[in-house]
Parts: structure tokens; sequence; C-alpha cells
């Protein structure tokens, strides 16, 4: 059956496509807008139910860096007719297109904006298993738009098809959860690290690939990506992001793009002196940034921390507990405050 969207719309030029469908530049007929245009290529039972959903889930997110659907058909999915959707056209360049041009601050500034769209559309229950730089349009404003949710799915869904036998198709990086057999394709943990593998792309203009070579190296460990994280400003800070992020282990990888958005936010990047070029006085540099934001918030926690043990234990020695005895003496944790010496100390 021809396309019905032919009728519809003028193909502007053709645009690289993925495995699950053509894409076109498009003009409406009517209004002249232009949009993207995605239409079906294999048309079998199978990709026409996935295409559905994919059309669905990318229609139920309202997300800042997510386009959005216009116009579709893939409610005849059950029928002959070839499927497709229309969405808002991003103008810009792939990731991958524009690795060379980025800066320290422009690199970082781009992972902060993936992370922020992957905690809201994690925050909905949707993973998108299919993150790589091919997937990410920069617009002329330097705004990050996420693309191609075409081996997207929710987290709870009860629709197997992705099978436990089947490999999911990413390979950008392999991971392992990814392969046939793994019961774990729908975690949200899989997603950052595909993020940790775009941050070091734009870093190292190299694809990860796999989580460990031959040698036993993580990505973030090999000698030409050393040599470009070296380069960086706080680059202890980039190799504990990889360090946790590259993990083959899932329970021991990032569980939220928060958790790295807020060391990122820590590195306070635009405070580090030009001067301090090597690795020791950003240490420093770093440590005493810390202490002076977390000093006062860490020294209240132990006050209060004082008071609700106090309370605790006048209460069991109201009732002549045995084993217990209150002491007068200096307070352990103490950094210059001469007032307020009461320490209270639980004997067994």
């Amino acid at each position: 059956m021809p396309s019905a969207w032919k009728k519809k719309y003028t193909v502007i030029e053709i645009l690289p496509s993925g495995g699950q469908g053509d894409c076109y530049m498009v003009k409406e007929n009517v209004r002249n807008e232009i949009f993207f245009l995605k239409q079906l290529k294999v048309n079998n039972k199978e990709r026409r139910k996935r295409f559905f959903l994919e059309t669905v889930l990318f229609k139920s997110l309202d997300v800042s860096g997510i386009p959005k659907i216009v116009d579709s058909n893939v409610e005849k999915y059950s029928t002959e007719e070839e499927l497709f959707y229309c969405s808002e056209f991003i103008y810009g360049k792939r990731l991958n297109d524009l690795v060379e041009e980025l800066n320290f601050n422009k690199l970082t500034d781009l992972f902060m904006q993936l992370l922020k769209i992957l905690t809201t559309i994690h925050n909905q229950d949707i993973v998108h298993r299919d993150i790589k730089p091919e997937n990410i349009i920069i617009d002329k404003e330097g705004k990050l738009h996420l693309v191609d949710f075409g081996i997207s799915t929710y987290i709870e869904s009860t629709d197997n098809l992705t099978t436990a036998g089947q490999e999911l198709g990413n390979r950008f990086i392999r991971l392992p959860e990814y392969a046939a057999g793994s019961m774990s394709k729908r975690d949200v943990r899989s997603d950052l690290t595909l993020a940790c593998g775009v941050a070091l792309f734009m870093i190292t203009n190299q694809y990860p690939r796999i989580l460990v070579n031959e040698f036993g190296q993580y990505p973030h460990q090999t000698e030409k990506a050393m040599k470009c994280i070296a380069k960086l400003k706080m680059p202890f800070i980039w190799n504990s992001i990889f360090d946790k992020g590259f993990q083959q282990d899932l329970s021991k990888r990032w569980s939220n793009a928060n958790e790295i958005i807020e060391i990122i936010k820590g590195m306070n990047i635009e405070e580090v002196p030009v001067s301090f070029t090597n690795i020791e006085e950003q240490l420093m540099h770093h440590a005493k940034m810390l202490q002076e934001k977390y000093f006062g918030e860490l020294k209240n926690n132990l006050i209060t921390l004082n008071h609700l043990l106090k309370s605790e234990v006048n209460s069991i020695i109201k009732v002549k507990a045995p084993g217990f005895r209150t002491e007068e003496m200096g307070r352990v944790y103490n950094l210059g405050d001469l007032e307020n010496k009461n320490q209270i100390r639980v004997y067994p």
C-alpha cells in the first residue's frame, strides 16, 4: 500500500536512517512548514508493533530537549498501511559531527543537559537505551536534543518485544545487561553508563565500544583517554565519574542522573584559578572549597545528633538501666570551637 504521508508532505532531503526506519526532512504541503519524518523500514508484525509503541511513548513525553510529534498514523499498525510519524525538525549538528569543535566548558554543559533530560524521562519510568552521539543533536543555540526512541521502553512494560534471548542493539558501548539472556534490559543505570560514554567521547573523540578491553582497562583507562582526561580541569573528578559509570556490575553504577549532576556542580569549574595547572594544586583547592561548603552543615548535624543521643541516654538513665553513664569531657570532633564541650559517650 502506498505511503499515506506522501500526499501531505514533500521530501526535501533524505537523512541518515537507523535500523528501524527511513528518515526524511519534509515540507508540509499546505502550510509549508518543515518537519522530521520517520517511516517504518521493515514491515513485519513485530516491527509494526514496536514502531507503534515507540510513537506512543514519544508522544507521551513533554520534555524540553526532546522533539514533539505532530502527526502519525501508527494507530493503523494492525493494517497493511505503511506507518510513519512526523515531529519537530531540529536545525543543528549531530554530536559526532560537532565533537572536534567542543571546548571544556561546552562539553561539560552538554553532559549536564543530557543528564537533566535523562532525569526527567527516568522520572516518567522511561529508559532510552540507545544513547549515542548520532542520537544527540545540538542546535544553533547550543541546546542538546535527544532523539530516536526506537528501542526505548517503559521500565515496567509488559510488552516483551525484546526478550531475554535477544541482544539489544546499541553498539556505541556494548553493555553486558543488553546481551542475549540478560533479564536487566530496562534499567535506568544502563542509560547513565551510555551517558558517561557520551561524555568520554566528547573528551577523547573516540567511541568506547566495550566496557573492559583485552588488557582489563575500562574505557577511560586507555592511554589515549588518560592523556585527554589529564588535560581537563579537575581530572580526578571526571575519573571518579567514569570509575563508577563504567562498572560491569549494574549494582555498582550510578543509580540516578542527579548523583552525577551534583558532582559536576560541586566541581566549581569556573572558580579553579587558571594558574592551577597541576593536579595537586587542583586537589588542594577543591578540598578547601568542600571544607568551607560542608563544614557548617556537618557541625550542625553533629550538634543535632548529640542532642538526640543525649535525650536517648537520659531516658535510659532515668529508668536506671545498667551499663550506661554520662561523662563531661572534650568533644572528639572539634575544629576550634572551645565552647559547649559537653559530650555523651555510651558504654555497653
